[in-house]
């Protein structure tokens, strides 16, 4: 309905909305019984007073006590820097802020989907996330300033200096300074100055555990998004720029051991979930003709619209002779952490790295006649 985030819908924004999920009732009707005063426009509160309340007493209580979103998730409730909160971490997390609505029911009500059972700062904030990538712990791009010199005074109220602290620029150079503290050390490495080859690995693979929960995660939705396998250095340059990686590139390409000639792979980035991933898909490869022949017979689920937890995949391992361990390889497969359940879409760019486009696909014996001769290919008719 908002995935703008602007808060509130007009008649003709409401309509949209309503078309592209499939909604055929009374339009007017459905917005004369949201918008009983004639305000013009729509907000949460009108579709869920609850929740919006619990919503906006949970807000209001971050703001108050930590002065945005932003500093309220690296303080409190993601403290640790992992990226993400399960339901115990974010409801201590409202415990210590003093909130008084039902705290689980909050954080079922914030994930975006029903089967994920980790929460990020996305959920709670989109652009609060955004300005954690670029080291914007005030939120200087995304809301007006509350709080400093100038706070609620108009230009011509404040002397020289004011104006001077209130500007973007200053308070900008401000937000970056703080990000090299040791506050935000654990939450924004990237943004620090390397000292050296060794810090540029540990900046990027932090980076990429930040950004997307793991390395291998970070491998397929960032870096190989095409799903090839093996990345030459200007596609990997490509890819940690999109990544938001600002160290030497070359400096990190010669600490993986890499010349000009070779590729960047899964298993230089994270060796173990790539051999995980890889005897998986061999034993997949042996045992049955293609992937959707394995998801249908070894999985036991439809193509379309199957799912499989983590208890189906140990009964594929355990039938194929799996020797590690399922839990990590299920990890492994997940696009985002906290999925309780995984489909044939989450395998198949995996089994395309692994295996090949034409993999698992058996070729054609050409066809024979009666003395077993082959017979010949038939030329195309003419146009």
């Amino acid at each position: 309905l908002d995935p703008g985030g602007v808060g509130r819908l007009g008649l003709c924004e409401l309509c949209s909305a309503l078309r592209r999920l499939g909604f055929h009732g009374d339009v007017q009707g459905l917005w004369r019984e949201l918008d009983p005063t004639g305000s013009g426009c729509v907000e949460f509160g009108d579709l869920d007073p609850k929740t919006d309340a619990l919503l906006t007493e949970f807000r209001t209580k971050l703001t108050e006590e930590h002065g945005n979103l932003l500093l309220a998730w690296v303080r409190l409730i993601d403290d640790k820097g992992k990226g993400h909160v399960n339901e115990a971490e974010f409801v201590e997390a409202c415990e210590r802020v003093g909130l008084s609505g039902d705290a689980r029911r909050l954080f079922h009500s914030l994930k975006p989907k029903g089967g994920r059972s980790l929460l990020t700062l996305r959920d709670l904030d989109p652009g609060a996330s955004l300005a954690l990538s670029r080291g914007d712990f005030r939120l200087l791009g995304g809301q007006p300033r509350a709080t400093g010199p100038g706070a609620g005074r108009t230009l011509s109220e404040m002397n020289f200096l004011e104006r001077s602290q209130a500007s973007f620029y200053f308070q900008k150079v401000q937000a970056q300074a703080a990000s090299q503290t040791e506050e935000f050390a654990q939450v924004c490495p990237g943004e620090r100055e390397p000292d050296g080859q060794a810090s540029n690995v540990e900046g990027f693979e932090h980076l990429c555990r930040r950004r997307y929960g793991s390395l291998v995660a970070a491998w397929r939705l960032c870096l190989d998004g095409g799903c090839v396998g093996k990345l030459p250095f200007p596609q990997f340059c490509r890819g940690c720029r999109e990544l938001g990686y600002t160290g030497d590139l070359k400096a990190l390409w010669a600490k993986y051991g890499k010349d000009p000639e070779s590729c960047f792979t899964l298993s230089d980035l994270d060796k173990r979930s790539d051999m995980l991933i890889r005897s998986f898909f061999a034993l997949i490869a042996e045992r049955y003709q293609d992937l959707n022949t394995a998801w249908v017979e070894g999985f036991g689920k439809d193509v379309l619209h199957g799912k499989s937890t983590l208890d189906d995949l140990k009964g594929v391992c355990q039938s194929l002779g799996y020797l590690h361990d399922p839990s990590a390889l299920f990890g492994c497969l997940q696009p985002v952490r906290g999925e309780e359940a995984i489909s044939i879409w989450d395998l198949r760019p995996w089994h395309v790295c692994t295996r090949g486009p034409g993999a698992g696909r058996r070729a054609r014996a050409p066809k024979t006649a009666v003395g077993g001769a082959a017979v010949p290919r038939q030329p195309p008719p003419p146009p």
